[in-house]
């Protein structure tokens, strides 16, 4: 914020520059819109396997997968399966390669191919080597003939990929609702201050007080993680005692300046 008109009856503040905010508009708002997309495909990417196997004689064994989501279902018949296999792959690379994770996913053998039966996973070893472990038992047991197993993961998604949405739908939310000053107007003609309020999408609010309402005008300083940060506040005498910061800057200089120039043009009153 800056001085973009001053005469001896007006004052006004707000920025020259308005497309230089653009970049930071964009990347909020694609920030907010890949959340909401993850989300989404996090809510539909979860599913719900069912493996139901069957022992046709001694040493035949038979299995149908059935894979089913939000949306449609898909089931396969593998034949002649002959052993379950737990599978170890390396995790994604990292900067430091020595905290990379192997991931774990399991496999059934037929005759002439592997088929996972699960997605592969750092979280759920035992689980999975579980899993491993009772169907191969049924296979080498001819007095047994029948087996299911069933996984669902189609909650862990809904939950994930809901508070992802929810996360970029607020921030979607709060860039076309949360305004900020983006001009003050003191007019010494009409005896009052308005204050327009912008949202990053446009939104407009706009706010009005008489000049003899101003009870104080003051910066205020706190600390960020690197920066300190100066607010450039006004404080009205109105019912509510409402308080506008008109500027947060790292730039002391700047916020004092635009101080005294408000406080110099309210003295002349």
């Amino acid at each position: 914020m800056e001085i973009i008109a001053q005469t001896p009856r007006r004052l006004e503040l707000g920025y020259r520059d308005t497309k230089s905010g653009w970049g930071s508009k964009v990347g909020a708002t694609l920030f907010g819109l890949a959340f909401c997309g993850f989300g989404i495909w996090g809510m539909f990417a979860g599913r719900q396997k069912i493996l139901k196997c069957i022992r046709l004689d001694p040493v035949q064994i038979e299995c149908q997968l059935t894979t089913s989501g939000l949306i449609g279902s898909e089931t396969i018949t593998l034949a002649n399966v002959q052993q379950a296999q737990l599978i170890k792959r390396r995790g994604a690379s990292r900067p430091n390669r020595s905290t990379r994770k192997d991931v774990y996913g399991v496999v059934l053998i037929t005759d002439d191919q592997k088929t996972a039966i699960s997605a592969v996973s750092t979280s759920n070893y035992p689980t999975k080597q579980a899993e491993v472990r009772r169907i191969n038992s049924f296979i080498n047991n001819p007095q047994q003939f029948a087996l299911n197993l069933r996984s669902d993961g189609r909650g862990l998604g809904l939950i994930v990929g809901g508070i992802l949405a929810t996360i970029g739908c607020g921030v979607i939310y709060a860039l076309w609702q949360v305004k900020m000053v983006s001009k003050a107007v003191f007019n010494r003609d009409l005896a009052r201050v308005k204050i327009h309020k912008t949202s990053v999408y446009g939104q407009l609010e706009q706010l009005s007080w008489y000049l003899r309402e101003i009870e104080q005008s003051f910066i205020e300083e706190s600390r960020g993680k690197n920066d300190t940060y100066y607010s450039l506040n006004l404080k009205f005498s109105d019912r509510q005692r409402q308080r506008v910061t008109l500027l947060r800057t790292t730039d002391r200089l700047k916020a004092e300046t635009l101080l005294s120039t408000i406080r110099q043009f309210l003295d002349e009153i």
